[in-house]
């Protein structure tokens, strides 16, 4: 099996301060809901100026619904990613004991940094694999900016949203990592791969494929992911094997 290092998530790190800013909203929820009441049952007119904490207390029960709400949203959100990146992680650890695979690190190249989700490295090259956890029906082509995810919320009503091509971001991610490695003397071929984790995303994607391949979970994409990594042709000599894993293992 591959080795696999892990650096500290941003994704992981923003997920458990969303989720605990959610429970935080749901414990003020029961608060205020309760201040409300008691407040309610309070002969309000003998205390004056305290007859207005009913609809203070309301409208704080309101904003702590609301909170709770929308960080419970977006740490759902967040966790569909975590658990992606964790999905192909243990794809590529599959792979034989002469690569190496880096989970959650960060190149800057030019003064701008890029989060890599994976970066392989082994014989048969370097690749960075950019994970998705979209599911829904996903569809674009290979040069569009803008891809678009069509699905179906909680009431039973379908909806679209856009977001930005996997395949151009992984796109500015290889440039960076590119330069980052040819900087420390590794000029070497870097490989991009877009992988949608889920298995409920149907991906249509048109166009020429160009470099950048794009496999989904649906339709077999662990193993072609597996396939495509050992299969490639861009052999890289041990010493630059060495010198890459010992420059990524320094990041």
């Amino acid at each position: 099996m591959a080795r696999v290092v892990k650096k500290s998530s941003k994704l992981y790190d923003e997920y458990k301060k969303t989720r605990t800013l959610a429970i935080l909203c749901v414990v003020l929820v029961g608060v205020f809901f309760v201040s409300f009441g008691v407040s309610g049952i309070v002969n309000v007119a003998t205390f004056g100026a305290l007859r207005f904490l009913p609809f203070v207390f309301s409208i704080l029960f309101l904003a702590s619904g609301i909170g709770a709400k929308y960080f419970g949203e977006k740490a759902n959100a967040l966790k569909a990613g975590v658990e992606g990146e964790i999905t192909t992680a243990m794809i590529v650890e599959e792979l034989p004991d002469d690569y190496v695979v880096y989970q959650n690190i960060e190149v800057t190249y030019n003064g701008k940094a890029s989060e890599l989700d994976a970066v392989v490295v082994g014989p048969t090259g370097v690749f960075i694999i950019e994970t998705k956890n979209h599911n829904g029906k996903i569809a674009g082509s290979y040069d569009d900016p803008q891809w678009v995810q069509h699905k179906v919320g909680r009431q039973g009503t379908p909806y679209s949203k856009n977001f930005y091509s996997p395949v151009k971001q992984v796109g500015t991610h290889v440039y960076r990592l590119a330069n980052f490695l040819r900087g420390n003397g590794c000029n070497v071929y870097v490989n991009g791969i877009v992988y949608f984790a889920n298995p409920a995303a149907e991906v249509y994607i048109g166009g020429a494929e160009g470099n950048t391949p794009v496999y989904s979970a649906l339709n077999g994409g662990a193993t072609r992911l597996r396939e495509r990594i050992l299969g490639c042709g861009d052999r890289v000599y041990a010493q630059d094997i060495h010198r890459i894993n010992d420059l990524l293992g320094r990041i």
